[in-house]
C-alpha cells in the first residue's frame, strides 16, 4: 500500500514540478542567452553604437532576473509542496486518500520522501544551470565556444580534484569533519524543513477556526523557538571553544553544527509524530 501512495504522490505533484524544472531550464537557456547580448562586446573592448545601450541596460536587468527566478523556482517548490500537504490532506481533497487502509505515518512517510526527492531534483537542476551560466560567461570573456569548454572540463576538473585532494590533506580532523557534517545536514534540511512545515500545518487542524493563520502561527514559533536553541547552543560552544584556546576554529564550528542538526533532527522528529498523531487521531476534514 505504500507503493500505491508514492505513485499517487507522484501523479499528483509531478504536474507543477515538471513545470518547475522546465521553468529552471528555460531560465538557464535565457541566462546563456544574456551573453550573447552588445553589453559583452563592448566589456571586451568592442565599439558598441549609442543604439545598444537600451540593449545593455536590459541584460544586466536579465542576469537579475535569472537570479531572481531560480531562487523564486526553489522557494516555489516548498510553497507548493506545503499547499499540497494541506490540500490532499486535510481539505476535502483528503477524503479519497483516508479511505485508504493506510495508516498515519504512511501517508506523512510518503509525502515527505515524495516532496524530498522532488527538492533534490530542483538542487541538481541549479546546480547544472549555474554551471551551464557560468560557462556562457566564460565563454563570452574568454572568445571559446561553449563546446570547447566542455571538452577541456576534464582537465578543470582534474585540476580541481587536485586542489580539493590538497586542502583536504592539510585540514586536521575537525575540519574534515565538520566538511564532512556540512554536506550531511544540506542533505538532511530538506526532508527536515517539509516535515516542521507539514508539522506546523497540522498543528493548526487542531483549532476550531482560522486554521491556516495558526498554522502560519505554529510555524513561526517553531522557527523562534529553533533559533533561540540554535543560538544558545552555538553560544556555548563559542565560550567552551574560548575556554580551551586550541586555535582549531573547526573544533567550534564541529559542535555548533553538530548541536544545530540535533535540534533540527529533534524539531523534525516532533513535527513527524504531531502529523501523524492528527491525521490518525484528530482529524477533522475542512
Amino acid at each position: 500500500m505504500l507503493g500505491k501512495l508514492f505513485k499517487y504522490e507522484w501523479k499528483s505533484t509531478c504536474r507543477v514540478c515538471l513545470l518547475l524544472l522546465a521553468a529552471i531550464g528555460g531560465t538557464t537557456l535565457l541566462g546563456a542567452l544574456i551573453f550573447q547580448a552588445p553589453m559583452w562586446k563592448n566589456i571586451l573592448g568592442g565599439s558598441g553604437s549609442a543604439g545598444e545601450t537600451l540593449v545593455n541596460v536590459v541584460s544586466v536587468l536579465a542576469i537579475l532576473l535569472y537570479i531572481l527566478l531560480l531562487v523564486g523556482a526553489f522557494y516555489a517548490a516548498f510553497l507548493y509542496l506545503m499547499v499540497h500537504f494541506y490540500r490532499s490532506t486535510y481539505k476535502s481533497e483528503g477524503y479519497l486518500l483516508h479511505t485508504l487502509p493506510v495508516q498515519g505515518h504512511q501517508i506523512v512517510f510518503s509525502k515527505v520522501a515524495m516532496g524530498s526527492i522532488w527538492v533534490y531534483l530542483i538542487y541538481i537542476a541549479m546546480i547544472i544551470s549555474v554551471t551551464v551560466f557560468f560557462l556562457a560567461m566564460i565563454s563570452a570573456f574568454s572568445g571559446e565556444s561553449v563546446f570547447w569548454l566542455l571538452g577541456h572540463m576534464r582537465d578543470f576538473w582534474a585540476e580541481v580534484s587536485k586542489e580539493l585532494r590538497t586542502v583536504f590533506g592539510e585540514l586536521s580532523f575537525n575540519g574534515a569533519s565538520w566538511m564532512a557534517l556540512f554536506c550531511f545536514s544540506l542533505i538532511l534540511g530538506v526532508p527536515s524543513s517539509l516535515l516542521i512545515l507539514f508539522g506546523a500545518i497540522s498543528l493548526g487542524q487542531l483549532f476550531a477556526k482560522n486554521r491556516v493563520l495558526m498554522a502560519v502561527v505554529c510555524y513561526v514559533g517553531i522557527m523562534i523557538a529553533r533559533w533561540i536553541l540554535t543560538s544558545l547552543s552555538r553560544g556555548v560552544c563559542y565560550a567552551v571553544a574560548a575556554i580551551g584556546r586550541n586555535g582549531d576554529i573547526f573544533g567550534y564550528l564541529n559542535s555548533s553544527l553538530l548541536i544545530s542538526i540535533v535540534i533540527d533532527v529533534f524539531l523534525a522528529v516532533g513535527c513527524y509524530a504531531v502529523s501523524c498523531h492528527v491525521i490518525s487521531r484528530r482529524l477533522n476534514l475542512e
